[in-house]
């Protein structure tokens, strides 16, 4: 019998060696209150950009920008949120200093957008149409543009000035690239723009705009409604649309809840990590 106990005993200590003992060597990861907050912060952050981008898609509405300068943008809401013609000129064909450009955009409203007479959609084959490539290269026009108008607004570039000195050798290309630093920030942080939202449909925005040969954008010579935030241009949306959307472009709507389930998956098990930590 005590030589059975006493056998017992050295499996036990075995055991312990080999595989460690739960009540006393067991390690337990530290909390951190730090890494909770940004969790929880982060959770915030992705499931906002979530329902932000994924909600309209899921409705089937399109979601367009107009980026203006601060100054033309208190303009804009005081004439009640709208953009009229006859600013039209005023923003980032002003601030490149060109002449025929703002010739072009004098009397006209311009949005982002791809329109389906625009020369990119009548050389893109059906089927990549029907796929969602074109509503993915609409996003990267949009984000595009975005970037190069938030850079350029608010300034008095001469871009083309500058490249003619640089080619013809008068000044380095380090001295060329000193005249647009100011522009990469401001395109990256948008810190001297403002943007304006419209909502609509593919068959809206191809009815009551048309395309603008002289960049990847639309146009109209009508006053145009916008919104400050993409959730308000939803509504507005979907008040004037219903879900017509749905049906004119399913690949968007697909996008929508396929964004809002990974969105909300990762801001679900990045809220609970945070949690963990906290608690």
């Amino acid at each position: 019998m005590s030589s059975s106990l006493a056998a017992q005993g050295n499996l036990s200590k075995t055991s312990n060696f080999y595989f460690g003992s739960k009540n006393s060597e067991e390690k337990t990861e530290k909390k951190s209150p730090i890494k909770g907050a940004i969790a929880l912060g982060t959770s915030g952050i992705i499931a906002g950009k979530g329902i932000n981008s994924g909600l309209p898609r899921l409705f089937g509405i399109r979601i367009e920008r107009h980026y203006t300068s601060k100054e033309n943008a208190r303009k804009i809401i005081n004439s009640g949120k709208f953009l009229l013609p006859r600013y039209g000129g005023t923003g980032a064909s002003k601030a490149i200093n060109n002449a025929e450009f703002i010739d072009a955009s004098k009397g006209w409203v311009h949005i982002t957008g791809i329109h389906k007479d625009s020369i990119i959609c009548k050389i893109m084959p059906d089927k990549f149409k029907n796929s969602g490539c074109l509503d993915c290269l609409r996003t990267f026009q949009r984000k595009a543009q975005g970037f190069i108008y938030k850079g350029v607004i608010g300034k008095d570039l001469h871009p083309a000035e500058v490249f003619e000195d640089f080619f013809s050798g008068k000044i380095t290309g380090k001295e060329a690239f000193k005249n647009f630093q100011g522009v990469i920030f401001d395109g990256l942080t948008g810190r001297n723009a403002k943007t304006f939202y419209i909502p609509g449909t593919d068959e809206y925005f191809n009815k009551k705009f048309v395309p603008d040969c002289h960049d990847l954008a639309l146009k109209t010579k009508n006053k145009v409604r916008v919104y400050t935030n993409r959730l308000s241009a939803m509504v507005a949306g979907l008040k004037e649309h219903g879900l017509r959307g749905i049906k004119g472009n399913k690949a968007r709507a697909t996008a929508g809840g396929i964004i809002l389930g990974a969105t909300g998956t990762i801001s679900f098990f990045s809220a609970k990590y945070g949690i963990n930590n906290l608690s």
